[in-house]
């Protein structure tokens, strides 16, 4: 061969070794999309490289050449290879490129080396893989077992959590070398969380990190939506960092159908008498079902299903032999399904068969006869779930707080119905509040204005099972609010004498027209109040006793008409209505400054039926009623009516008062209570006192403050619990009082006088179902009584102790506890 021929030869050789890099051909591995790229991806770049035998790595990390070729960056980083080929390499883009927009790139095969190409960076470039390689069609997408979510296997709408491979997310934590697997622990995950979609719905993503043992390969853990699209082709993509993937598809498949989880609002009735031979038991909620069962007291009984919010079954006699408190739930079988929350069924004579069957504590002290009794066990007094304030500008005298506070209110579906006081001296609204973490649902503004007080009297609204809330408003009128676990609902004002004749001088009866007691509503939804007038208007009211209908028709009778007594000028302030269905008689205080009559009207009419002077047990003299008390009438199982009153001559009874008692008809006067006057006796059945050996169905629970100071008494406050039909001798005066089954002492001394510090409770409540009740302490304490053990079991500081007028306690539909100390509402549970 000449010479020539030779270096002919040779030069044809050498440049047939001579890399091409195709221009514009690096693109993204998983999608095939051209640059930018991102470093720490896998890429890929196209060309001729003139190697005669494909390879692919076989060691990690992965190697910098292969069959001779290698890739270098401008900045004179190597690229690892996967794989090598005559038209293509796939490489990972190396993680020290962050940071730059653009970089140059080589091939070189032994001595050869290509004309550099430009290639675009950039943070994110996210790409999903898929089996035909090219970044469309069926994605590489598995389950948690690794089963390929195909035609064959497909995802479960709201269920299934599929594992998406991806490259292209950019930086990680615990960041690998370039070229080397990902680390297993600690993982290597993305700072920012991808935007997955699936079937047009946004995923919830539980992971996104470089899957371990791998290079470059991202896994994307997510949720499939419960409202993704459903089909054998659903299109899924990713989003890092405002860059939107390739489109890739999987299979979904629609959420198979789950029994829903029922719960319970109501039982009727919610009690019976023991020995009571069977009984058809109505439970109203929802999420009912023909194969949902019904657990009372831990034994299974078959269900009729009415609808789905209301079921039937039949108690036997075996079922109503004993005595208690019995626990309801309603169980739906699975797929889904499960146990409802808890009901209380109770089994005790003559106990609330007239009362509203509803769980809400829809008035204050919980239903039309201040029973306080809650449907819903408590929670454990473990810690405060929230707060909110029920008066935003307190007003102290002489370092108390003479202000009664509205009770909170808890529809039967659980939402919190807050009274707030909101000026110094006037301005009122309700809130409506979520129980579970006391956010505000809505707010309604009331021009309500108080009667003359010298204590501020309450602002206090009420629930009806027809889900109208009613709160005072100015006038005498009341406004209404319907559908209050909504956000939106009707809204309207109604006054008891005509709403055209408010509206035709709303100044004039703004001005002389107050309503002075709580509102109370019966099982039918028809309410009643107290009001007082202290001036002229057009349609010549006098303070009395008004009734709304549920239809807004409005009737009221003076006090004084009512009570047969001319000198009577007012309703008791405070004073709530209490309602005996049953009877058809409701019963309120009237007064004329100074003393006055427990009354008994007839509940649709208002015309009077019955009136009990309140007279002192020993002196025989008027008691003494005053506008600082804040008591109302309880009636008890058996129809008795209890009330409380301040003695008269004052201090005879060292403050202490009593708790005058009386039969369903007003027309005998019964066994007094030697205490608790400025409060509502709440009923407690004999079944909570496993001590009690008495004979009553029911007892009492009321506060037993033995004033110091010059008021005589010890300063041993307590509380206490009280047979209504036995008798002991009073140690202050020798009368025959209620007997005493259970005291206890407050826990805290005073530092301003002898004894402990004053229990402010009006309206205790009362839990059958743990057989305790929820007292509140002036020293800023709400205490559970055990009546098991007669101890203090459990407690929790609500604020550091303030004297203040008496404050309801509530227990809502979920168990919690609601109390209010120093002008904030407090929601306390487990």
């Amino acid at each position: 061969m000449t010479r020539f021929v030779w270096i002919f030869a040779l030069t044809v050789i050498l440049r047939a070794q001579v890399p091409v890099l195709t221009p514009g051909g690096v693109v993204n591995s998983a999608s095939y999309a051209a640059a930018p790229v991102a470093p720490g991806s896998l890429a890929t770049a196209f060309g001729t490289f003139q190697v005669s035998v494909p390879a692919s790595a076989t060691v990690l990390p992965l190697p910098l050449s292969l069959s001779g070729l290698s890739l270098v960056f401008g900045n004179g980083q190597a690229a690892p290879l996967y794989y090598v080929s005559s038209g293509s390499v796939n490489f990972q883009v190396p993680w020290e490129l962050a940071g730059l927009p653009q970089v140059s790139l080589v091939a070189m095969l032994n001595d050869g080396i290509s004309v550099p190409q430009n290639v675009s960076l950039a943070p994110f470039a996210p790409a999903i893989f898929s089996l035909n390689m090219q970044g469309t069609g069926q994605g590489a997408i598995f389950d948690t077992t690794y089963h390929l979510m195909d035609p064959t296997n497909p995802a479960t709408a709201g269920t299934t959590v599929v594992v998406i491979y991806a490259t292209g997310l950019g930086a990680v934590t615990n960041q690998p070398a370039t070229g080397a697997p990902s680390p297993a622990s600690p993982l290597a995950q993305t700072p920012m969380t991808p935007v997955v979609t699936i079937g047009g719905v946004a995923a919830t993503v539980l992971f996104s990190g470089l899957e371990p043992d791998e290079i470059g390969v991202y896994q994307i853990n997510a949720r499939v939506p419960a409202q993704s699209a459903t089909g054998t082709a659903v299109p899924v993509s990713i989003s890092m960092g405002g860059v939107v993937s390739n489109t890739v598809t999987m299979a979904v498949g629609p959420l198979p159908f789950l029994n829903p989880t029922p719960s319970v609002t109501a039982l009727a009735p919610f009690s019976a008498a023991p020995g009571t031979n069977s009984l058809v038991l109505t439970i109203n909620g929802a999420g009912f079902l023909s194969s949902s069962t019904v657990n009372l007291n831990g034994i299974n009984h078959s269900a009729t299903l009415v609808s789905s919010n209301q079921l039937s079954i039949t108690l036997t006699a075996s079922d109503l032999a004993v005595a208690g408190s019995f626990a309801v739930t309603v169980v739906n079988p699975s797929p889904g399904g499960g146990t409802s929350n808890t009901a209380e069924f109770i089994v005790q004579s003559g106990f609330g068969t007239g009362a509203t069957a509803s769980v809400a504590w829809s008035n204050f002290a919980r239903d039309e006869h201040h029973t306080a009794l809650s449907l819903s066990p408590s929670q454990p007094l473990s810690r405060l779930h929230w707060s909110t304030p029920v008066d935003l500008d307190p007003q102290l005298s002489g370092g108390e707080l003479l202000i009664h506070y509205g009770s909170p209110l808890v529809t039967a579906q659980n939402t919190v119905i807050v009274p707030v006081k909101t000026g110094a001296t006037s301005g009122f609204r309700v809130d409506a509040r979520n129980a579970a973490d006391g956010t505000l649902q809505w707010s309604l503004t009331s021009d309500y204005v108080l009667p003359p007080h010298t204590w501020v009297p309450e602002f206090a609204p009420a629930l009806t099972p027809a889900s109208r809330l009613y709160f005072p408003g100015a006038g005498g009128t009341v406004y209404y609010r319907d559908s209050p676990d909504s956000t939106t609902g009707a809204q309207g004002q109604i006054a008891f004498y005509g709403l055209a004749n408010y509206q035709a001088d709303p100044q004039s009866y703004a001005a002389n027209v107050m309503i002075s007691t709580p509102i109370t509503s019966d099982s039918a939804g028809n309410i009643y109040f107290g009001f007082q007038v202290t001036g002229t208007t057009p349609s010549q009211l006098q303070s009395g006793i008004a009734r709304i209908s549920t239809s807004g028709a409005g009737i009221w009778i003076a006090a004084a008409t009512a009570s047969g007594d001319p000198s009577i000028t007012e309703v008791a302030q405070n004073c709530a209505p209490a309602l005996n269905e049953s009877l058809g008689l409701v019963y309120i205080a009237v007064s004329n400054g100074s003393n006055g009559y427990l009354l008994a009207l007839n509940s649709t009419t208002l015309q009077p039926f019955a009136t009990a002077q309140l007279l002192d047990p020993v002196s025989g003299q008027a008691s003494t009623l005053t506008d600082e008390a804040s008591a109302s009438p309880t009636i008890g199982e058996d129809g008795d009516v209890y009330y409380g009153v301040l003695e008269s001559p004052i201090g005879e009874n060292h403050y202490r008062g009593w708790l005058l008692h009386f039969d369903s008809l007003l027309s005998q006067k019964k066994i007094p209570g030697a205490f608790g006057w400025d409060d509502t006796a709440s009923v407690v059945p004999s079944f909570m006192v496993p001590s009690y050996a008495g004979e009553s169905s029911y007892l009492l629970m009321t506060k037993y403050n033995d004033y110091a100071g010059g008021a005589g008494g010890t300063g041993l406050n307590r509380i206490a619990i009280l047979d209504p039909n036995a008798t002991e001798s009073d140690p202050v005066n020798g009368n025959p009082v209620m007997n005493e089954v259970l005291t206890i002492l407050g826990p805290t001394p005073s530092s301003t006088e002898p004894g402990v510090r004053e229990w402010c409770i009006n309206s205790a409540a009362v839990d059958p179902a743990t057989h305790s009740v929820m007292a509140n302490s002036e020293d800023g304490k709400l205490y559970r009584w055990d009546l098991d053990s007669n101890t203090f079991t459990q407690s929790v500081m609500l604020s550091n102790g303030v004297g203040e007028a008496y404050t309801p306690t509530v227990i809502g539909v979920d168990g919690t506890v609601y109390a209010i100390q120093n002008s904030i509402l407090f929601a306390i549970g487990q």
